[in-house]
């Protein structure tokens, strides 16, 4: 249960990493109408950094005041590590804190990413991570049902459910599984990638990756390492 009113992901990272309730925080929701500057902005929206995948606006903590758990980690040792990875960037981001060692999250366009508040460049690990990837390649790929369609409907909703998108170009296709990449465009399968099984499944890899570059947990320094699987959001 939820002892805060808005549950988007933004108020819900917000509350998870820093124990306050969003909305004493200014965290009212993901974005939000600034009166002062007469336009729409992100949580985490910051237009003095830039992402180096150069994809959207830049994004950052650096609007939030709060400190969080990685901070109190942070303070009470420099040498712990920090790292946060998310498909969503506000996951990412809201969970980091202010100075982790790293924070990833997917931008939408292929590949993981990140910004100039956190580094001076991409670590040349996580490009050759994000080609290696090659969500293009996925094309040949299913959603598939892991089990019998009677246990699903048993068990959970009906699989057709109202305000679920259809993302095939196939004629007639609806919101269910098994769901072919290959009828959907390449710009919604790169847009849409963290938000199936096999965008949670790179992510993984991913964190299990920066575990070995970062050597996390390899000292008596306490490490974290916050991640944000954002499919089933999605």
């Amino acid at each position: 249960f939820h002892n805060h009113g808005k549950t988007n992901t933004g108020p819900g990272y917000y509350t998870l990493s820093t124990s306050l309730y969003p909305g004493k925080g200014g965290i009212i929701s993901n974005d939000w109408y600034d009166r002062d500057m007469k336009k729409a902005v992100n949580v985490v929206e910051d237009t003095s950094a830039v992402n180096f995948s150069g994809q959207g606006k830049g994004r950052s903590f650096k609007n939030i005041s709060a400190s969080t758990l990685a901070d109190w980690i942070k303070d009470a040792n420099p040498k712990s590590k920090v790292v946060s990875i998310s498909g969503k960037d506000r996951g990412s981001i809201l969970m980091a804190g202010k100075n982790p060692d790293l924070a990833l999250w997917y931008d939408k366009d292929g590949g993981y990413t990140s910004s100039t508040y956190y580094l001076p460049a991409m670590p040349l690990w996580v490009s050759d991570f994000n080609k290696n990837l090659n969500v293009r390649s996925f094309k040949d790929s299913t959603w598939s049902l892991l089990k019998k369609q009677n246990i699903y409907e048993e068990y959970a909703r009906a699989d057709d459910f109202k305000g679920e998108k259809i993302v095939s170009k196939k004629n007639g296709a609806k919101s269910t599984l098994p769901l072919n990449f290959g009828e959907m465009s390449t710009r919604s399968l790169l847009n849409g990638f963290y938000e199936y099984p096999q965008g949670d499944r790179a992510l993984v890899s991913l964190a299990i990756e920066s575990i070995s570059r970062l050597k996390l947990g390899s000292d008596n320094h306490t490490d974290i390492l916050f991640l944000g699987l954002s499919a089933t959001d999605g």
